[in-house]
């Protein structure tokens, strides 16, 4: 333990840091750690003033935060630097919790001074983290490793890289036939985003296509964001960046549809193109969305490292904000249940903390029971919004996981159970199936509940039946390799040798019958490119 300490006291010597002047004694910061932690562990009492005065971009976003909230931002990290050293001291050894949370310390007192020595030590407990089982921290070991070859484009815009001439060059229009729309991908925190749409359609939002990066991301947001990939199907590309893979994503942009999304790796910047797929591949467009993603990007990827191109003045201000978000229902406003996750959990995990209001608000026939009163629903409503945000949030910075996925998509259920708004319908469904893809067997009853109404008018279909049905059942087939030709609409000797294969390796009876058992089975491991939501 001795040895330790030690250690970092001659780490500190060598490198010679210097600790910030101290602030004004007015700050609501202490000086040291209080005796009595407010019913809080030690840990958790550290992770409060984390949260509550060290936001990763105190030290860069000058609008955002004053001078008075960087001084408080200074007097955390003094402190959070002392006492994780404290802990791990007497502990005799390093965790990875107090290291990280030492590793962003540092790391934001880089930022504030410019001083290598403490990138240095950020890194180096970064690293640590990681070796001893904290994944979590490899983004902003990557970020911060990266910030050197990340300089050049830090002040660009979008619309500077692939003006709106540019774009419409690879969508076959004039420029001034596009409009730039708002994405909900910009963040503060080095996340560009920014759309493209059509002035010469009846519905512009159907159109919009989105350009989204993130300048330091590096190979873990990479792999964070092809956790997006549609069923978790991705097709590795070539000619790319470093690495690229093209896939379908769904529930972006405030919406269920379907895009056609291109992913690079081009270190240390990640780059997103997203092109809805019925709006490109249907009539008046007759494009294919995979090959537009694909366009885009090397066009965008081209200009970006173009060292002779003139950069244009931006244009990311003048977007214009017509995707409909689809709002979730609020509730009334008297209602124990709160709009945002509450500073002070009560001890628990966000993750705990939203499992309670479902168990305690969300009944399954909520909205559909006789037995429910008005507050009861609006209580109902204020969950669901709550439960779709922390998740949501959580997907933004970390990628869906099989649980949370399953949760969101029975909040969506619910919703569609209020509203009977076809796009919540569309939007569980796309959640439940990525929860079933994921291995998440929890989901399966909500799902056949949901897509069984759906899919029962083409049910029945068997050897000579003819239509449409028939060549939906046959692209799906297709999609899994049971089906060998072009979709016909004729239930021929070859569709129903599909369906007996599929049935086969499904644990299905064997009977070459597309009955509602097979095709809720077929439905749920294939992408209907919206077919069933726009029929409807």
């Amino acid at each position: 333990m001795k040895r330790f300490g030690l250690c970092f006291a001659l780490c500190i010597v060598i490198a010679g840091f210097n600790l910030l002047p101290v602030t004004a004694s007015d700050s609501p910061v202490p000086d040291a750690l209080p005796e009595d932690f407010g019913g809080k562990t030690r840990y958790g009492y550290l992770m409060d003033l984390k949260a509550s005065y060290m936001p990763a971009t105190v030290f860069r976003d000058t609008v955002k935060y004053g001078e008075s909230d960087r001084d408080n931002a200074r007097r955390a990290i003094e402190l959070l630097i002392l006492a994780t050293t404290q802990a791990m001291e007497q502990a005799g050894a390093p965790d990875q919790y107090n290291l990280y949370l030492r590793a962003y310390s540092y790391d934001l007192k880089y930022q504030d001074t410019k001083d290598s020595a403490f990138k240095v030590q950020a890194l180096d407990d970064y690293r640590k983290t990681i070796e001893i089982g904290g994944g979590y921290a490899q983004a902003d070991f990557d970020r911060l490793s990266a910030l050197e070859l990340a300089a050049a484009p830090l002040n660009w815009q979008i619309s500077q890289i692939l003006p709106l001439d540019d774009a419409g060059d690879v969508l076959g229009t004039a420029g001034g036939n596009l409009f730039y729309v708002k994405s909900d991908y910009a963040k503060a925190d080095g996340r560009l985003g920014l759309g493209y749409a059509l002035r010469t359609v009846q519905n512009p939002e159907r159109s919009a296509l989105f350009v989204q990066v993130d300048l330091q991301g590096g190979k873990a947001r990479f792999e964070v964001l092809k956790r997006f990939a549609s069923l978790g199907r991705t097709q590795k590309v070539a000619d790319l960046g470093e690495e690229a893979v093209l896939f379908g994503s769904r529930n972006i942009q405030g919406n269920g549809l379907l895009y056609a999304t291109v992913l690079v790796l081009k270190e240390p910047l990640v780059l997103q193109v997203s092109v809805p797929d019925h709006a490109w591949r249907g009539p008046g467009f007759n494009m294919d969305p995979e090959d537009l993603a694909l366009r885009l990007a090397g066009r965008f990827l081209n200009n970006l490292f173009d060292s002779a191109r003139s950069i244009p003045p931006g244009e990311d201000g003048s977007a214009e904000d017509i995707m409909p978000p689809h709002p979730l229902p609020k509730g009334g406003p008297d209602s124990p249940v709160p709009e945002k996750l509450p500073a002070d959990l009560g001890g628990k995990t966000a993750y705990g903390y939203i499992m309670d209001l479902k168990s305690v608000y969300l009944n399954k026939d909520i909205f559909t029971g006789t037995a429910y009163s008005q507050s009861d629903q609006d209580n109902a409503r204020r969950a669901i919004r709550l439960i779709v945000d922390v998740i949501s949030s959580g997907f933004s910075q970390n990628g869906p996981n099989a649980f949370e996925t399953e949760i969101r998509g029975f909040c969506y259920a619910l919703a569609f159970a209020d509203t009977g708004n076809p796009s919540f319908r569309l939007m569980a469904l796309n959640d439940l199936k990525q929860a079933l893809s994921q291995g998440n067997a929890l989901a399966k009853k909500q799902y056949d509940e949901l897509a069984a109404p759906l899919l029962l008018p083409m049910a029945e279909l068997s050897h000579g039946s003819k239509g449409g049905y028939v060549v939906w059942v046959q692209e799906w087939l297709s999609q899994l390799g049971f089906f060998p030709g072009e979709p016909s609409g004729v239930y021929d000797e070859a569709t129903a040798e599909g369906v007996i294969a599929y049935e086969n390796a499904n644990g299905l009876t064997a009977d070459g019958i597309a009955d509602i058992a097979f095709l809720l089975s077929l439905y749920s491991k294939v992408d209907d490119g919206d077919a069933l939501f726009y029929a409807k």
